[in-house]
Protein backbone atom coordinates (compact mmCIF):
# COMPACT_ATOMS: atom_id res chain seq x y z
CA UNK A 1 0.00 0.00 0.00
CA UNK A 2 1.13 3.53 -0.63
CA UNK A 3 1.64 5.61 2.33
CA UNK A 4 1.02 9.32 2.36
CA UNK A 5 3.40 11.86 4.56
CA UNK A 6 3.14 15.42 4.99
CA UNK A 7 5.75 16.51 2.67
CA UNK A 8 4.97 13.95 -0.34
CA UNK A 9 5.85 16.09 -3.72
CA UNK A 10 5.36 15.21 -7.16
CA UNK A 11 8.48 13.89 -8.06
CA UNK A 12 8.51 10.88 -5.94
CA UNK A 13 9.19 7.97 -7.90
CA UNK A 14 7.81 4.43 -7.25
CA UNK A 15 11.48 2.85 -6.29
CA UNK A 16 9.93 -0.61 -5.89
CA UNK A 17 9.56 -0.72 -9.85
CA UNK A 18 10.89 -4.55 -11.38
CA UNK A 19 9.58 -6.27 -14.62
CA UNK A 20 10.41 -9.77 -14.68
CA UNK A 21 11.38 -12.40 -18.02
CA UNK A 22 8.35 -14.51 -19.32
CA UNK A 23 10.62 -16.88 -21.12
CA UNK A 24 12.60 -19.54 -18.80
CA UNK A 25 13.46 -18.99 -15.59
CA UNK A 26 12.37 -15.56 -14.41
CA UNK A 27 15.09 -13.63 -14.01
CA UNK A 28 14.89 -9.67 -12.29
CA UNK A 29 16.42 -6.87 -13.97
CA UNK A 30 16.34 -3.27 -13.20
CA UNK A 31 13.58 -0.84 -14.71
CA UNK A 32 14.90 1.96 -16.58
CA UNK A 33 14.27 5.16 -14.76
CA UNK A 34 11.83 6.40 -17.21
CA UNK A 35 9.43 3.45 -16.33
CA UNK A 36 9.52 4.67 -12.54
CA UNK A 37 5.83 6.73 -12.05
CA UNK A 38 5.05 9.10 -9.23
CA UNK A 39 3.45 7.06 -6.57
CA UNK A 40 -0.35 8.44 -6.04
CA UNK A 41 -0.99 8.82 -2.12
CA UNK A 42 -4.24 7.49 -0.86
CA UNK A 43 -7.05 10.15 -0.04
CA UNK A 44 -7.89 8.93 3.08
CA UNK A 45 -4.25 8.20 4.56
CA UNK A 46 -3.56 11.66 3.15
CA UNK A 47 -6.48 13.26 5.31
CA UNK A 48 -5.55 11.33 7.97
CA UNK A 49 -1.78 12.75 8.27
CA UNK A 50 -2.84 15.85 7.55
CA UNK A 51 -4.56 16.44 10.52
CA UNK A 52 -2.29 14.41 12.64
CA UNK A 53 -1.16 16.21 15.89
CA UNK A 54 2.95 16.02 15.76
CA UNK A 55 3.94 15.20 19.14
CA UNK A 56 8.06 15.58 19.59
CA UNK A 57 10.18 12.70 20.08
CA UNK A 58 12.52 12.47 22.91
CA UNK A 59 13.48 8.39 22.69
CA UNK A 60 16.17 7.91 20.48
CA UNK A 61 16.47 4.72 18.20
CA UNK A 62 18.21 1.38 19.24
CA UNK A 63 21.84 1.09 19.18
CA UNK A 64 23.74 -0.98 15.92
CA UNK A 65 24.96 -4.23 16.65
CA UNK A 66 27.45 -4.36 13.63
CA UNK A 67 28.58 -2.14 10.54
CA UNK A 68 26.07 -1.52 7.32
CA UNK A 69 23.16 -2.64 9.48
CA UNK A 70 19.85 -1.10 9.52
CA UNK A 71 18.23 0.71 12.49
CA UNK A 72 14.50 0.55 12.94
CA UNK A 73 13.14 4.29 13.17
CA UNK A 74 9.62 4.21 14.86
CA UNK A 75 7.94 6.64 13.21
CA UNK A 76 5.17 5.75 10.38
CA UNK A 77 5.09 2.07 8.84
CA UNK A 78 8.88 1.86 10.54
CA UNK A 79 11.99 2.30 7.83
CA UNK A 80 15.31 2.06 8.29
CA UNK A 81 18.49 3.94 8.27
CA UNK A 82 22.33 3.39 7.76
CA UNK A 83 25.13 5.57 7.72
CA UNK A 84 28.48 4.77 6.46
CA UNK A 85 30.77 5.67 3.69
CA UNK A 86 31.36 5.69 0.70
CA UNK A 87 29.90 2.48 -1.03
CA UNK A 88 31.56 -0.82 -2.90
CA UNK A 89 30.41 -3.53 -4.31
CA UNK A 90 30.55 -5.63 -1.25
CA UNK A 91 28.88 -3.49 0.81
CA UNK A 92 26.02 -2.56 -1.49
CA UNK A 93 25.49 -6.72 -2.00
CA UNK A 94 25.78 -6.69 2.04
CA UNK A 95 23.32 -3.76 1.83
CA UNK A 96 20.71 -5.21 -0.13
CA UNK A 97 20.88 -8.46 1.70
CA UNK A 98 19.84 -6.20 4.86
CA UNK A 99 16.54 -5.33 2.63
CA UNK A 100 18.45 -1.90 1.81
CA UNK A 101 15.67 -0.16 -1.31
CA UNK A 102 16.77 3.09 -1.21
CA UNK A 103 20.60 4.76 -1.36
CA UNK A 104 20.91 8.71 -0.42
CA UNK A 105 24.56 10.01 -1.90
CA UNK A 106 25.48 13.68 -0.48
CA UNK A 107 28.53 13.48 -3.22
CA UNK A 108 28.52 15.71 -6.47
CA UNK A 109 29.56 13.91 -9.83
CA UNK A 110 33.30 14.54 -9.80
CA UNK A 111 33.45 12.69 -6.52
CA UNK A 112 32.55 9.90 -7.99
CA UNK A 113 28.15 9.53 -7.33
CA UNK A 114 27.89 7.94 -10.67
CA UNK A 115 29.69 4.82 -9.77
CA UNK A 116 27.25 4.30 -6.97
CA UNK A 117 24.18 5.54 -9.41
CA UNK A 118 25.58 2.13 -11.74
CA UNK A 119 26.03 -0.11 -8.64
CA UNK A 120 22.35 0.71 -7.28
CA UNK A 121 20.80 0.09 -10.97
CA UNK A 122 23.15 -3.19 -11.29
CA UNK A 123 21.04 -4.43 -7.84
CA UNK A 124 17.79 -2.80 -8.30
CA UNK A 125 17.74 -0.14 -5.61
CA UNK A 126 16.65 3.67 -6.08
CA UNK A 127 19.14 5.97 -6.30
CA UNK A 128 19.05 9.73 -4.88
CA UNK A 129 21.66 12.34 -5.16
CA UNK A 130 22.38 15.37 -2.82
CA UNK A 131 25.24 17.52 -3.60
CA UNK A 132 25.05 18.21 -0.19
CA UNK A 133 27.93 21.21 0.38
CA UNK A 134 26.63 22.62 -2.87
CA UNK A 135 23.08 23.51 -1.39
CA UNK A 136 24.82 24.18 1.98
CA UNK A 137 27.17 26.63 1.43
CA UNK A 138 25.26 28.37 -1.02
CA UNK A 139 22.41 28.44 1.40
CA UNK A 140 19.88 26.90 -0.98
CA UNK A 141 17.62 25.97 2.08
CA UNK A 142 14.26 25.58 0.47
CA UNK A 143 16.43 22.87 -2.19
CA UNK A 144 17.56 20.99 1.11
CA UNK A 145 14.94 21.20 3.13
CA UNK A 146 13.27 19.32 -0.05
CA UNK A 147 15.28 16.28 -0.03
CA UNK A 148 15.65 16.20 3.36
CA UNK A 149 12.02 15.79 3.58
CA UNK A 150 11.92 13.47 0.97
CA UNK A 151 14.17 10.70 2.86
CA UNK A 152 12.24 11.49 6.19
CA UNK A 153 8.91 10.62 3.72
CA UNK A 154 10.73 7.39 2.60
CA UNK A 155 11.28 6.03 6.17
CA UNK A 156 8.10 7.22 7.22
CA UNK A 157 6.82 5.09 4.26
CA UNK A 158 8.68 1.86 5.63
CA UNK A 159 11.88 1.75 3.17
CA UNK A 160 15.59 0.87 4.48
CA UNK A 161 17.44 3.92 3.65
CA UNK A 162 21.28 4.13 3.31
CA UNK A 163 23.50 7.48 3.78
CA UNK A 164 26.39 8.43 2.40
CA UNK A 165 29.48 10.71 1.35
CA UNK A 166 33.09 9.77 1.06
CA UNK A 167 33.90 8.68 4.84
CA UNK A 168 30.76 8.73 6.07
CA UNK A 169 31.05 11.61 8.71
CA UNK A 170 30.88 15.44 7.87
CA UNK A 171 28.01 15.69 5.57
CA UNK A 172 26.18 11.76 6.19
CA UNK A 173 26.20 13.05 10.21
CA UNK A 174 24.32 16.67 9.04
CA UNK A 175 22.24 15.32 6.80
CA UNK A 176 20.82 12.12 8.41
CA UNK A 177 20.59 14.57 11.81
CA UNK A 178 18.45 16.70 9.66
CA UNK A 179 16.05 13.86 8.37
CA UNK A 180 15.76 12.61 12.21
CA UNK A 181 14.93 16.50 13.04
CA UNK A 182 12.23 16.55 9.88
CA UNK A 183 11.10 13.21 12.05
CA UNK A 184 10.18 14.85 15.13
CA UNK A 185 13.07 14.01 16.98
CA UNK A 186 14.10 16.07 19.70
CA UNK A 187 17.41 17.62 19.45
CA UNK A 188 18.61 15.23 22.32
CA UNK A 189 16.85 12.32 20.81
CA UNK A 190 18.11 13.09 17.29
CA UNK A 191 21.98 13.06 18.43
CA UNK A 192 21.36 10.23 20.70
CA UNK A 193 20.18 8.30 17.45
CA UNK A 194 22.98 9.57 15.51
CA UNK A 195 25.18 8.07 17.68
CA UNK A 196 23.15 4.95 17.77
CA UNK A 197 22.87 4.54 14.08
CA UNK A 198 27.42 5.26 13.81
CA UNK A 199 29.64 6.20 16.58
CA UNK A 200 32.20 7.20 14.47
CA UNK A 201 29.80 9.93 12.84
CA UNK A 202 28.53 11.12 15.99
CA UNK A 203 31.55 11.44 17.70
CA UNK A 204 33.29 13.51 14.57
CA UNK A 205 30.59 15.16 12.65
CA UNK A 206 31.27 18.19 15.14
CA UNK A 207 28.86 20.29 17.44
CA UNK A 208 29.21 23.59 15.17
CA UNK A 209 28.15 21.46 12.25
CA UNK A 210 24.76 19.86 13.93
CA UNK A 211 24.03 23.52 15.38
CA UNK A 212 24.06 24.99 11.82
CA UNK A 213 22.24 22.61 10.38
CA UNK A 214 19.52 23.66 12.66
CA UNK A 215 19.96 27.24 12.18
CA UNK A 216 19.64 26.87 8.51
CA UNK A 217 16.56 25.11 8.86
CA UNK A 218 15.48 27.95 11.18
CA UNK A 219 15.03 25.77 14.59
CA UNK A 220 13.30 27.51 17.26
CA UNK A 221 15.88 26.52 19.83
CA UNK A 222 19.62 25.81 17.29
CA UNK A 223 21.78 26.47 20.61
CA UNK A 224 20.06 22.97 23.09
CA UNK A 225 22.21 20.44 21.36
CA UNK A 226 24.89 19.70 23.12
CA UNK A 227 26.80 16.53 21.66
CA UNK A 228 28.06 14.94 24.89
CA UNK A 229 30.30 12.08 24.09
CA UNK A 230 31.82 13.88 20.80
CA UNK A 231 35.17 15.43 20.16
CA UNK A 232 34.01 19.04 20.50
CA UNK A 233 31.28 18.74 23.29
CA UNK A 234 30.81 21.38 25.64
CA UNK A 235 28.26 21.13 28.79
CA UNK A 236 25.17 22.66 28.96
CA UNK A 237 26.76 25.33 31.57
CA UNK A 238 29.18 26.73 29.14
CA UNK A 239 27.99 29.77 27.01
CA UNK A 240 27.57 28.47 23.29
CA UNK A 241 28.88 30.50 20.38
CA UNK A 242 28.06 29.11 16.82
CA UNK A 243 31.08 28.99 14.83
CA UNK A 244 31.15 28.84 10.96
CA UNK A 245 31.14 25.63 9.38
CA UNK A 246 33.72 24.41 7.69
Amino acid sequence: ATVSVLYWNNQHRDIMGCESSKQGKQQRRPVAEAQCQPAEPQQAAHEEEKHAVMMPRTEPICASTGDLEFMEVPVGKHGGLCLTHFPGRKSMYKLKEAGCDVVVTLQKDSEGAQKVKELCNTFRVHWMQVDFWQLYHKKEVGVLHSHIAEVAAYVKAGHKVMIHCAAGIHRTGMFAYAVLRELDFTPEAASSSLRSLREVTFRKVGRHRILSVEELLGAEFPFSVHLEGSEDYLPPDVEHVLPPAA
